[in-house]
Formats: C-alpha cells, sequence, structure tokens
C-alpha cells in the first residue's frame, strides 16, 4: 500500500496544471500556526472551471517540497510533512482547510524514490510524530531527514519565508505545493495506520483474522448448535442460501462464490436479517460503493428503515444523523400504531410464534418433497429390477396374473430351497401355480421378485400417503415460502422498530454525534445494543468503528474479489465471524505497481513472490477472496455455489456459463417478463477517433454520443449533461 502511494507524486512537468506552488511567503498548516490559508491563485483558477457544487475537493498540502527522480528517471515532487486540506469558497475567496494533523509523507518512502529500508530510518527520526506549533524544530526535523536520506538541501528551509520556484534538480525545496487528494481524504492514511496497529497486536487469534495466518479463532462457533430463532428468510431465498445462511449463523468462516445474477444482495439481506434476530451486531462491507449502496436500499426499502445504517465516507456520514432520525420516528410510530391495536409485546410474541410455525410447516414439506423425491427414485429403481427380473422367470417385462400374493410366493420360494423330501416335485409344483415353466428357474430370483414386488406395493402406498400430504407441489412449495417469507418480514420489523424505540435515547445521541471526529466511534459503539446493522465501504470504516477485536459478531465483505487483502484484514480483526462473498472470475483489484517492484518488495520482506500469488495473498494478481478461499482449502467447510442465474437472456448467460463456470450455472431468467426490446442483443459499428481525455483516460466521443442516443431511445429522455457524455467515452 505504500509503493501504490508512490503513484500519487507529482509528475514535475504537471506543476502548474494539477498541482500549484503555494504562492504566500508565511506557511500556516504544516507548522500550525492556522488551520486554513488562502489557495494560489493559479489553484483558485482551477477550480473556478470544475464542478465543485455537487461533490467534496480534497487536497494535500505539504512542505517542504522534495524533488526526486523515479523508476524511470523522471523528476517528480512531493511535499515532505503534508496536511489534508478540504477546499471550499467562503465569501468569495477560496480557502484551504486542514482535516488532519500534519505527518511524514510516507509515499516518499515506498520504494519509488528510495530504498524500502528509508521507511525503517526515517521513522526512527519522526518518532512519536512532528513537532506541531514549533516552526523551528519542524524545520531542523526536514533538514535531518533530508541528509538521512542524502537528499541535497537546496535552500533554507524557512516556513516563515518561503520560495515560489523549484526546478527539476533532484534536493529538498523550501516551497510548498499543493497536490490533488482522493475524495476519502486519506482513507488509505487511515487503513496504513490501522496495520500498523495490526502488526503489533497479539489477539489476531480470538477474530476471523486468525484464518489467514494458519489459525482457528478460539471462539470459533463450529458446531455450535443454532440460534433458537427460526432461520428467517424475507426475501426470495433459494436452496443453496438457505444452505448459506444457516451456516453464516453456525461457522466461523463462510465463503460463498455468487456469480452475476444469482441473487448475491438478497443473500446478504437474508443474512443482515437474521442477525438481527439473533440479536447479533453485523457490517456489510465492501471497497465497492456501489454494493453497499445496493444492500443498504434493499434492506432499508424493503425490510425497514434503519436495518442497515450507512456509514463511511463525509457524505454517509453526514446523512447518518438524518437517517437515525428517521429511523426513530418510524419506530415511535409503528409503536403507537401497535399499542392502539392489541399490544406491541402481544403482537411481537404472536409474530414470532408465526415465524416458528411457518417455518415447521415449511421445513415438514420440504422434508415430505425431498421424501416424494427419494421414494420416487426407489420406486424407478425396485420397478427396473422386477422388469429385469421378470424377463429372466417369464421372457416379459410383467409378470402373468398370479393366484397368490407376492408374500405368498416368496414364503413358498424359500421353504422349498430348504426343502430336503420331494424337493423336485414341490418345485414343479410352485412354477406351475406361479405360471413358470422355464426349466433353468431359479428359485432365489423368484424369491428377490417376490420381494421387490411387495417393496414397489409399499413404496407406491408410501409415496401416495406424501403425495396427498404434500398436495400440488408447486402451489404448495410457493404458499409454505410466501407464508415463511411474510412471517420473516413481520418478525423482522418488529426487531428493529423495537430496538430504535428501546435504544431511542442513545440513538439520539448517535444523531448529535454526526461528523463529530473522535466521538463518532464511541457513539456508534454505544448505539450498538439497538442499532445492528451497519454498512460502509472498507475503506472508510476508520472513522466510523473502533479497531477492537471481534467489534461485530458478523462481518459480510460483498465482492470480496475486488477487495484486496490489505483492506480485508481490518474487516476480518473486527469480525467473530466472517460471510466473505465473490466470484473469482471477476476482476481482482486494479493495481498499477510494476511487477518488478513488487518482487523485490517481497524479496525484501523475505517473501516469495510466486508463493503469495498461491495463497491469494500477492497484492496485484491476490485478493480477499482468494486469500479466504486458500485458508479453507484441505477443510471440509468448502466455498458454496450460488448457481441459479435469474438475470441475463439464456443466450447471453449461456456464453459465460460455459466459458466461465463450466455449465455449472442453472439459468432461470424469465423471458417472458423482459420487454421485447430488452431480449436481445446487437452490435453497433461506429466510426469514431480515441484521444486522451483529462483525467489521461482515452476516449471516443463518438461512442459516447452514439451511446447515449441509445439509451435515450431506451429509457424515453434525453441525456443533456455533457459530463454525461464524457463520462460514457471514459468508461
Amino acid at each position: 500500500m505504500l509503493a501504490e502511494s508512490a503513484n500519487t507524486l507529482l509528475a514535475f512537468q504537471d506543476l502548474g496544471t494539477k498541482g500549484f506552488l503555494h504562492d504566500l511567503e508565511l506557511e500556516h498548516l504544516v507548522t500550525g500556526s492556522q488551520d486554513w490559508t488562502p489557495v494560489p491563485a493559479r489553484l483558485a483558477g482551477h477550480l473556478a472551471t470544475q464542478d465543485t457544487k455537487s461533490r467534496d475537493v480534497a487536497f494535500n498540502y505539504g512542505w517542504p517540497a522534495l524533488v526526486g527522480r523515479n523508476q524511470k528517471n523522471r523528476p517528480v515532487v512531493a511535499p515532505l510533512f503534508q496536511v489534508t486540506v478540504h477546499v471550499e469558497q467562503h465569501d468569495g475567496q477560496w480557502i484551504g482547510a486542514a482535516q488532519t494533523e500534519p505527518e511524514f509523507n510516507s509515499s516518499i518512502v515506498a520504494g519509488e524514490l528510495f530504498d524500502m529500508s528509508a521507511r525503517e530510518v526515517v521513522e526512527a527520526i519522526v518518532g512519536d510524530g512532528l513537532p506541531f506549533g514549533d516552526a523551528d524544530a519542524l524545520a531542523r526535523l526536514a533538514e535531518h531527514i533530508a541528509e538521512a536520506l542524502d537528499v541535497p538541501t537546496v535552500c533554507d528551509l524557512d516556513p516563515q519565508a518561503l520560495g515560489r520556484q523549484i526546478d527539476a534538480v533532484p534536493g529538498m525545496y523550501n516551497a510548498a505545493i499543493w497536490m490533488p487528494a482522493d475524495d476519502d481524504r486519506g482513507a488509505s492514511r487511515f487503513l496504513l495506520e490501522e496495520l500498523d496497529l495490526l502488526a503489533r497486536r497479539t489477539d489476531w487469534s480470538e477474530t476471523a483474522a486468525a484464518f489467514l495466518v494458519g489459525e482457528r479463532p478460539r471462539n470459533a462457533t463450529r458446531g455450535r448448535a443454532s440460534s433458537k430463532t427460526p432461520l428467517a428468510g424475507p426475501l426470495p431465498c433459494n436452496g443453496s442460501q438457505e444452505s448459506i445462511l444457516d451456516r453464516i449463523r453456525r461457522e466461523a468462516l463462510t465463503m460463498v462464490t455468487g456469480p452475476p445474477g444469482t441473487g448475491k444482495t438478497q443473500l446478504v439481506v437474508n443474512a443482515v436479517t437474521n442477525a438481527w434476530l439473533d440479536g447479533e451486531t453485523v457490517l456489510v462491507a465492501s471497497t465497492n460503493n456501489g454494493a453497499v449502496d445496493v444492500a443498504v436500499e434493499r434492506a432499508n426499502g424493503d425490510i425497514g428503515c434503519g436495518m442497515l445504517l450507512r456509514t463511511g465516507n463525509r457524505k454517509a456520514r453526514e446523512a447518518l444523523a438524518d437517517r437515525v432520525v428517521e429511523a426513530v420516528g418510524v419506530a415511535s410510530a409503528a409503536d403507537e400504531t401497535s399499542k392502539g391495536q392489541r399490544g406491541n409485546a402481544g403482537s411481537a410474541a404472536a409474530a414470532h410464534a408465526e415465524l416458528a410455525e411457518t417455518a415447521a410447516r415449511r421445513a415438514g414439506l420440504l422434508a415430505d418433497l425431498a421424501a416424494a423425491a427419494e421414494l420416487s427414485r426407489k420406486l424407478a429403481e425396485t420397478v427396473d429390477d422386477l422388469e429385469r427380473l421378470a424377463r429372466g422367470l417369464w421372457r416379459q417385462d410383467r409378470a402373468p396374473d398370479i393366484p397368490i400374493s407376492s408374500g405368498a410366493v416368496e414364503r413358498r420360494a424359500l421353504r422349498v430351497r430348504r426343502a430336503w423330501f420331494f424337493r423336485r416335485r414341490r418345485i414343479r409344483r410352485l412354477l406351475a401355480v406361479v405360471r413358470c415353466g422355464q426349466a433353468d428357474t431359479s428359485l432365489d430370483d423368484l424369491a428377490r421378485w417376490a420381494a421387490l414386488d411387495q417393496s414397489r406395493t409399499a413404496l407406491m402406498e408410501e409415496l401416495a400417503a406424501t403425495e396427498a400430504r404434500i398436495g400440488d407441489p408447486a402451489t404448495s412449495l410457493q404458499r409454505a415460502n410466501d407464508d415463511w417469507a411474510a412471517a420473516s418480514m413481520t418478525v423482522a420489523r418488529y426487531a428493529i422498530r423495537a430496538g430504535f424505540k428501546e435504544g431511542e435515547q442513545a440513538l439520539r445521541a448517535l444523531a448529535r454525534a454526526g461528523l463529530g471526529g473522535a466521538s463518532l466511534p464511541k457513539a456508534i459503539r454505544d448505539s450498538f445494543r439497538h442499532a445492528r446493522g451497519w454498512a460502509c465501504t472498507a475503506l472508510s470504516m476508520q472513522r466510523s468503528f473502533r479497531l477492537e477485536r471481534g467489534l461485530f459478531d458478523l462481518v459480510i465483505i460483498d465482492e470480496a474479489s475486488q477487495c484486496s487483502l490489505a483492506t480485508a484484514l481490518p474487516l476480518a480483526y473486527r469480525a467473530k465471524r466472517l460471510a466473505v462473498i465473490g466470484d473469482p472470475n471477476q476482476l481482482t483489484p486494479v493495481i498499477t505497481l510494476p511487477d518488478a517492484l513488487l518482487r523485490k518488495m517481497a524479496a525484501s520482506e523475505r517473501f516469495d513472490d510466486d508463493d503469495l500469488a498461491r495463497r491469494g495473498a500477492h497484492y496485484k494478481e491476490g485478493s480477499a477472496y482468494l486469500a479466504f478461499a486458500h485458508a479453507l482449502e484441505g477443510d471440509s467447510q468448502q466455498p458454496i455455489v450460488l448457481d441459479e442465474h435469474y438475470r441475463c437472456h439464456p443466450h447471453i448467460a449461456r456464453w459465460f456459463n460455459r466459458e466461465f463456470y463450466q455449465d455449472t450455472l442453472t439459468v432461470l431468467t424469465d423471458v417472458a417478463r423482459m420487454p421485447p426490446d430488452q431480449r436481445s442483443i446487437g452490435w453497433i459499428d461506429v466510426s469514431g477517433e480515441t484521444a486522451r481525455g483529462p483525467a489521461a483516460s482515452w476516449t471516443n466521443t463518438a461512442e459516447a454520443e452514439r451511446a447515449v442516443q441509445e439509451i435515450t431511445a431506451v429509457f424515453g429522455y434525453r441525456v443533456e449533461s455533457r459530463k454525461s457524455v464524457q463520462w460514457c467515452a471514459a468508461s
């Protein structure tokens, strides 16, 4: 991660277009004399031309400026000490407000400019932190670091008399620079801090992270009896999903491979439902914002307001207070309505009883359906064996009409086979009764036929009784599933409303915490008894959740194939039980680091690069899914496959099913419900030219314009925004 953060080093040629030199003489933010400063005039002009109203504008600002040469021997520039800054307009002037305290810029010693060992050298010099508020001490520290890294100091380092020009010659310059930062504002920095903390902790074995180091969590729940609350499934749930839900409740680690369109989101929401009913805390996380948002929307929209509280980045944290207040209000209103009807406690108890009854009834039906299938299989085998024996005994597929029962035939055949006197006469007499005149007739075959004939009768009677209990299988199963889903939904809503109503005081304190820095994780932690479901992206959880072992009873990592092991590790440490859902056929995290650099770093830490890849722990070729899947190799609890696909047209699904999933998917897409214009796939050849866009991505405006036309034709309205066309082109 340090090496990847080095990719944020600014190319020297981009000074003035992407990065900007500070044009004031005094430095305020790094030395701590102020917590805000005007932005450079050129940066202000740049911001005036950008769409900054709909998003946060974040920059890394720092001093002094270090110029070096990267692996390609090209000049790059980065601040030695930096602050994450939020840029906004105030009284018509652009200002930058510090969001963090100054820190050493670790991307400088991430392997691009210096050997990896330089990090340890600098950490030893910096010690517990920068001398915040002491400009002279900070300047001396910068000079000490420059000397240790063998970097020439081009001029005196004085934050009270900043220089306003630097050149491409390597060295330390008395200048401050502004560089663009991610919207998450230092999310990688927070993650790196957590990884450093985890490296020094010794209690991994008490969390789901233990699997990554070849151990089992000490509090692993393998073999634990299922919760007294029946399994709930408010959203549609097939057999494999139901098996997964049961395992998630019991196992310390559950691996699920879910190809596209197989109901992963429904599985996640159902798992969250069961956590609520079991009185457990649950976190849904992913590096994919879309996956988290979809789960939150389904949980809160389909089940109940407040089932999953979204937090994470600044926008999510700003909306958290409103979501909490809304959930408390919904719970209070529902509580008053219930009291006016028949009493809240009685209704909740009745709902739990209904869930238990419908779950038991459905389990009985499923058992009957399984029994009927097994009886049918046995009956078919029995009939085949009877036909085979009949062909040997009577030279036809079926026995002729016999005046005695097959039970009598079996008894007489066994007695005759054991007889000592008149044995041949008795055999002829028995064969005449059963109308079998074959001289080579085997009494053993006759006895077997008679026994199988009785077995067939018994199987037919048992199958008829079972089918009578079932009725029409499709109708009965649909009714049982609907009843179970409805009862699950009712119980889940009671649990959510009860939690928010009973915890109203603590939850309103959470709402007041808002973006309150260090107070927010404590307020969230204090609310766990009442607000049990949480969701955030892996890179933004550090500002919401303490790095506490087993903080959550259950953590669900969705789209884990796109999640790096580095981002998953703090999640696993926060989990008592872990569910990892991903698809190894999808892309792993996109990493742009050169392979040679990765091999160099692996060797410096005494790792074998190929072995890291084999274990799924490779930073570029691995993923959280692959690493945890490797941890279960040789274990009886192998990943469960979601193998029923409901999204794509069968003709489309046929291709990826064959190419990637070895035809293991059952495609159940209801084509009849698709609009006619969505039942086909076509190809439109567009002549156009590609060009480098503003973000260095290749764009094709002609293709983008045609894509907008086609989307307009489908959805019935014109996408007018030029930004949308640019987005399509870049995509």
